[in-house]
């Protein structure tokens, strides 16, 4: 396939492109900088006035996911207006508020 084919493609409405972002982080409790294994970590879209659970089986990943041995988590996702919540056992629940993609 060509350069040109792709353009005709894209112009007839054929082909859509969709830019997907990977937003990754890491749990560490707060006083020792240690790692956390296995804390909840759910990703929020806003909708509206409100934030909703993102739906993450479209995108064939899962949410929400739990961070790894080393305390780390990631997804890909579209652009949007997200915001990411955090639980651990025996930790206090973390929002990261308003992540723009």
């Amino acid at each position: 396939m060509s350069i040109g084919d792709l353009v005709t493609l894209l112009r007839d409405g054929l082909f859509q492109i969709l830019i997907m972002i990977a937003p990754t982080g890491r749990i560490t409790d707060k006083e020792t900088g240690e790692p956390i294994a296995g804390a909840e970590v759910l990703l929020e879209v806003k909708s509206g006035e409100e934030w909703i659970k993102w739906e993450a089986e479209p995108y064939l990943q899962k949410n929400p996911v739990y961070s790894d041995k080393e305390g780390y988590y990631g997804w890909t996702i579209p652009e949007g207006e997200y915001r990411i919540v955090a639980k651990a056992k025996g930790c206090e629940k973390a929002i990261v508020e308003k992540y723009d993609s």
